[in-house]
This record gives C-alpha cells, sequence and structure tokens, in this order.
C-alpha cells in the first residue's frame, strides 16, 4: 500500500474528495483543479527499445482498471465479484478470438504458470490484502487470464477489477508497452459493448482502489543486474533515497525491500503479494534485481 489507504469504490472520491484530493496531491503532484490526460497511444512512446542488455535482464508493464457502477475489490459483495468474472469471462472470450488464451479460476494458478512458460504463480493473500478486505470469500471468483503465447496476463478481482500485465525477457520494454495498449483498448471497447464501461473521472483519470495510481494506473519497470552495488559504500544512502532496506532471506542471503510504493524505484521478488504490488528484489551472490518504473 504507497500511500496507507484505499477506496471503496469510485464514488468514494467523490464522497471523501477533502480526504483524497490531499492524498493524491501529496503522493503524485497533481492538482484535482486540473483534469487528468493519459495517452495510451504506443506510437507515440520515445525510446524503450535500446536498453543496454548488458544489464537489463527484463521488463514489465501492468495497467489496472475497474468497472463502473461495481465496488471495488476492497469492498465488493460476493454477487458483485461472481458478476464481474462472468463480464470478464464474456470479454475474454472475444479476446480470445484473435489472441488466443485461456481463463483459469484463481486455485489453477499453478497450473496456468506452468502452461505458459513460467507466469508468475500465486501467492497466498499477504496481510496486508487480509486487512485491506481484499481476500474476502479468497479465492471465489477469482481468476487469471494467460494467453497462450504468455505475453499477456489478466488478473481479475484481486486489488482491481482488471488488471493486465505485459512482461519480456529481453530489454524492449516498448513491445511490452506496445502489447497493453492493444488489448487495453480492445477490452475497453468490449466493455462498453456490454454498457459496463471502465471507470474514470475527468479530473482524476482512471480510477482505482490505490490513490497512488489513480490517473493513468500503469507501471512500467525494468529488472536490472548490478552486481556491485551491493558492495557499493554509500549503499545504505542509495536504499534511503529509493526507500528501500536490506533484510535477511532463509537462505541467508540479503535481499533489498520496499518500504513503501514510490514513483522512484519498484522492486520485484518470487514473494509478491500480488499482481501490481511492488516487493523485494533477491541479491545472489551480490546481484540485486532492480525494478525501475516510467509512466508514458
Amino acid at each position: 500500500m504507497a500511500v496507507g489507504c484505499v477506496a471503496g469504490d469510485a464514488q468514494s472520491y467523490i464522497l471523501f474528495c477533502d480526504f483524497f484530493d490531499r492524498v493524491i496531491e501529496a503522493h503524485q503532484g497533481h492538482k484535482m483543479t486540473k483534469s487528468q490526460k493519459s495517452d495510451f497511444n504506443y506510437a507515440n512512446l520515445k525510446g524503450g527499445d535500446n536498453f543496454d542488455s548488458a544489464y537489463v535482464l527484463s521488463c514489465e508493464v501492468r495497467v489496472s482498471r475497474n468497472v463502473e457502477d461495481f465496488s471495488f475489490p476492497t469492498h465488493c459483495s460476493r454477487a458483485e465479484r461472481r458478476q464481474l468474472l462472468t463480464l470478464a469471462r464474456r470479454v475474454l472470450s472475444q479476446v480470445g478470438a484473435e489472441f488466443p488464451g485461456r481463463l483459469y479460476p484463481l486455485g489453477e494458478g499453478d497450473r496456468a504458470a506452468a502452461e505458459v512458460g513460467g507466469r508468475p504463480k500465486v501467492q497466498p493473500p499477504s496481510d496486508l490484502m487480509i486487512k485491506t478486505g481484499v481476500t474476502r470469500d479468497w479465492p471465489d471468483a477469482r481468476a487469471v487470464w494467460a494467453s497462450k503465447d504468455g505475453s499477456l496476463v489478466v488478473w481479475i478481482n484481486l486489488e482491481d477489477h482488471l488488471q493486465l500485465a505485459a512482461k519480456r525477457t529481453d530489454a524492449n520494454i516498448r513491445e511490452a508497452f506496445e502489447c497493453i495498449c492493444i488489448n487495453l483498448l480492445k477490452l475497453e471497447a468490449l466493455y462498453r459493448k456490454l454498457r459496463r464501461p471502465l471507470c474514470g473521472k475527468e479530473q482524476l483519470g482512471w480510477v482505482v482502489s490505490s490513490p497512488a495510481e489513480v490517473g493513468t494506473a500503469l507501471r512500467a519497470s525494468v529488472c536490472m543486474k548490478l552486481q556491485h552495488l551491493p558492495q557499493h559504500k554509500r549503499l545504505q544512502g542509495v536504499l534511503e533515497r529509493l526507500r528501500l532496506r536490506m533484510d535477511t532471506t532463509e537462505a541467508g542471503e540479503l535481499q533489498p525491500t520496499q518500504e513503501q510504493s514510490c514513483d522512484g524505484v519498484v522492486v520485484d521478488s518470487p514473494h509478491c503479494r500480488a499482481p501490481g504490488c511492488a516487493a523485494p528484489p533477491q541479491v545472489h551472490g551480490g546481484s540485486p534485481w532492480w525494478w525501475t518504473p516510467g509512466r508514458p
């Protein structure tokens, strides 16, 4: 949780605007008197295809969306959640006609990971997810859709109603962003066709459960291998500026873990509590794996 609070639905940002506006302005620096605009035309992205492959190991782009007139997963009922899964199944079946994939109930997450070539396995709910109400009736009506080629995964009814994730095992984040943009626009059109548009507000942009991600609700990250950083004499200062700390794993190795989500650096780990989270990177033999976010 990046800012210590979440919203129960889109209307919360209106009813409790005095609170949420201050949180968003403090975290993002966006004045709520301005209209929020986002550009998901991948042709307008500059760069992103020329990172140094000697350091960049993989990249990923994630984007979250919620459906209008439904409570967010932090507050929704079992009936709402099941209706959202039914909608997602209808929409993704149409996407699958030209972009083959399969929908797996959350209980089959391990099977999905194996069949699509190493997609992230579903982790047990974290304490934070339990405290925010995301895990109510777990794992009822939660699912993951995975494309046949493994280039795209859509998580359903976790922190938000939908979260698309495109990951590549090279340094070309432009291709990952293009995959997200193309399929996100398809999903938006299909939901509108069902008269269930995705949730957006003029002054907020795309509305999601976390005030920290309101706007584009997008996170782009790059996994880099920095071999000598753990031995750097100013390592502690670097971690403090990036709001990270060093922990010891069960194997006795050190790993940086995130104290709070921020626009500076995001890190990833096999212990990631759920899609979209920022979690710790492993340090093996003095080689940390860092995730650095950006925005279109």
